[in-house]
């Protein structure tokens, strides 16, 4: 029996503006490439909170050993929800 690690004590904040993900982006893209990138972390990383807004830490949480593990993951990985 597997076990899955609760993150409901982390928050992720994902940024909506879309001048971040290229300076050809609409406001429509922007928001729609958050959404992805907010269903990409919630698929690894469970019941972990997300804040979409464009101000406030990238990740936050109790342990800052898994805050850095979850931040390397985001930062390895947020391109493929694109």
């Amino acid at each position: 029996m597997s076990t899955t690690t609760d993150y409901s004590e982390y928050t992720v904040t994902v940024g909506t503006d879309p001048g971040y993900y290229g300076s050809q982006c609409s406001e429509e893209d922007g928001k729609r490439i958050a959404e992805s990138i907010a269903d990409l972390i919630r698929s690894e990383f469970a019941g972990i909170q997300i804040n979409m807004s464009d101000t406030g830490r990238p990740v936050t949480g109790p342990d800052s050993e898994v805050v850095e593990e979850i931040r390397i993951w985001i930062e390895d990985n947020w391109t493929a929800a694109l």
